[in-house]
């Protein structure tokens, strides 16, 4: 009699299983096997963990390595992947054995988003198989943590699973007398709040801003909700907002003005919270106070150069005495922010570091950067060394705590912050140092990730493709301009102040880019300027004008969206001949001085709409 090669199959595949897992897992085999093979239980230092699970044993000959290189396929019936993924009220695990080489790979159905969308569409179509996707990297046993990783959330699906949908009357009977009452209301306040967040970032993908915004507004409004996932409803539209404007040409000042609202909004609700929330809290305001302070810095430095040839002496002066205060806050500041650091290393409360110290790091990198261009490479040296040093410390704590996004965010700005804008020495030594800390990192997956990351980030420094200087032009010139009006008297925040009025909607105009764009036939130009245009030189405080330069159609109004508005509605929509720009066009001063050449005599036309 012969043996059916399924059997051996078998047999050889539960030897590589049994094997591969630790010697304080027990399994017990399941006879007769009714789709699954083992229950498996987990014991540490001889004792139960209590935590079980199945496993669905498969084996092959020869597995096909999928067109991704990072998964193997296998092929289930629908009604067996059916059990696995939706009918079993147990933590499951699929485990497949390559008998040619004999690895174990593993991967939990129940968490697999993309397997449960395949079955749907099996399901209907009447389809009697498809194809599980088994990561490679998931072998048994370097990846045991991470395989009991996934059955804890896969025990928390079911267990939500079952609340979800479980009737009223089943959920009051099951509760009842069985939990603190208050205990209990906090707790599902808390996850529906983190249900909120999840759906915060969906309604951001899907470009939902009102309602996003609206969203994080309930869940602060939610009292019983834990703090930690209030913080993180705050982190998350933060990190989507900075998505949003992260090449337009106000990119440093608006990245300042958004961290530093969030904050305070983080700051405003810590109230009497766990202290190293309020620490973390009062770490990053003071971070993002620092990187306003930068940003201010700079543009005060710009200023004053542009007024050594031209400006007069009130100028300079006031400009001088500006920049000499507002470093000295930056630099007290920073040092408040070390003093905070230190204390919550001295209080136990390191685990906030990892993100803190990359909003310092990111905060302090603008003013470090604006000492090397200004030729102060010592100063520039020492707050740098200084802030690797915090860097240093943040991912050793990132490390202990195996917190490894922190680890790989920290490295980065780490990393910006020490090559930014320096010789290939300097890159090459700064690289080094990033991807000593990265390989830290124990998942390959992830670990290459973000080296490949951090080798984008390398290669655009030694491009010197850093795209700061053309995109931050705008934001330099506005910043001037409001050092001016300041200085003057002008309450830039005033909304009735007309002074006020005219200067903003100038200073929203410098870049006349967005009413250009939809047609190449359309001239801009300047037309009679209020008081502003005098007192501090900005020509875009008065009227702007649009011309057709195909048809001769030309409109004049004080703000340029309104101009544009009108353009488009009167004669754009109607014209047969608009011709949108190029994808890739932008506006700069220099093609504006060409178009000024090439079509200025129609800048004198009177006949304005």
């Amino acid at each position: 009699m012969k043996r059916p090669v399924a059997h051996e199959i078998e047999t050889r595949s539960r030897q590589v299983f049994e094997r591969s897992i630790p010697p304080g897992w027990v399994a017990r085999s399941q006879t007769p096997d009714y789709g699954v093979d083992y229950d498996v239980e987990v014991f540490k230092a001889e004792t139960s963990t209590g935590v079980t699970f199945k496993i669905q044993l498969k084996g092959s000959e020869r597995l096909l390595l999928g067109q991704d290189h990072f998964h193997i396929g296998y092929a289930l019936e629908t009604d067996s992947a059916k059990y696995l993924c939706e009918e079993l009220t147990t933590p499951t695990i699929l485990a497949v054995v390559d008998l040619a080489t004999e690895t174990v790979y593993w991967t939990a159905p129940q968490l697999d988003k993309d397997l449960r969308a395949r079955l749907g569409t099996a399901i209907k179509e009447g389809k009697k198989s498809l194809v599980a996707h088994v990561p490679v990297a998931n072998t048994l046993p370097p990846t045991t943590d991470a395989l009991l990783n996934a059955v804890a959330d896969a025990q928390i699906l079911i267990g939500t699973r079952t609340v979800q949908h479980a009737s009223i009357p089943s959920f009051a009977r099951a509760t009842a007398g069985r939990f603190d009452p208050d205990v209990l209301v906090r707790e599902l306040t808390t996850k529906a709040a983190v249900v909120r967040v999840q759906q915060i970032r969906t309604l951001y993908t899907e470009d939902k801003l009102d309602e996003a915004r609206a969203t994080l507004e309930q869940i602060l409004a939610m009292p019983d909700a834990d703090l930690g996932v209030k913080f993180a409803a705050l982190g998350e539209v933060e990190k989507q907002e900075m998505v949003r404007f992260r090449y337009p040409p106000d990119t440093f000042d608006a990245l300042a003005k958004l961290r530093l609202s969030i904050t305070a909004r983080m700051r405003q609700i810590s109230g009497d919270g766990p202290v190293p929330l309020r620490l973390y809290a009062l770490i990053a305001l003071k971070a993002a106070e620092l990187q306003m302070l930068a940003f201010d810095d700079r543009g005060l430095y710009y200023n004053w150069v542009a007024q050594q040839a031209t400006g007069g002496l009130f100028w300079k002066l006031e400009l001088s005495l500006k920049r000499q205060r507002t470093r000295v806050r930056l630099v007290r500041g920073y040092r408040q922010c070390i003093r905070l650091v230190n204390l919550a290393l001295r209080s136990g409360y390191q685990g906030i570091l990892p993100e803190a110290a990359e909003r310092i790091l990111v905060a302090m990198m603008l003013f470090v950067i604006s000492l090397d261009n200004e030729g102060l490479a010592a100063p520039a040296r020492d707050f740098r060394d200084s802030l690797l040093q915090l860097a240093d410390i943040a991912v050793d704590v990132a490390t202990e705590a195996k917190h490894w996004d922190e680890l790989g965010v920290l490295v980065g700005a780490g990393f910006r912050l020490s090559a930014v804008r320096k010789d290939p020495e300097t890159i090459a030594k700064s690289g080094q140092w990033a991807e000593e800390r990265l390989q830290r990192i124990p998942a390959q997956a992830d670990r290459e990730g973000w080296l490949a990351l951090h080798q984008k980030h390398r290669s655009a420094l030694e491009r010197k493709d850093f795209g700061t200087e053309d995109s931050d032009r705008t934001a330099l010139e506005q910043q001037i301009y409001r050092t001016m009006a300041e200085a003057i008297g002008i309450d830039l925040t005033d909304p009735e102040d007309p002074f006020a009025i005219m200067v903003r909607q100038g200073l929203k105009d410098l870049n006349p880019e967005r009413a250009l764009r939809h047609c190449k036939h359309l001239f801009f130009s300047l037309g009679p300027g209020g008081l502003p245009v005098l007192l501090i030189q900005l020509p875009t405080a008065g009227f702007k004008r649009l011309r057709c330069t195909a048809h001769g159609y030309g409109v004049e109004d004080f703000a340029l969206d309104d101009c544009s508005e009108v353009m488009q509605r009167e004669f754009c929509s109607k014209c047969s001949d608009r011709a949108p720009r190029e994808p890739d066009w932008k506006w700069t001063p220099e093609w504006q001085q060409q178009q000024n050449a090439q079509f200025g005599h129609l800048a004198d036309d009177e006949n304005w709409r």
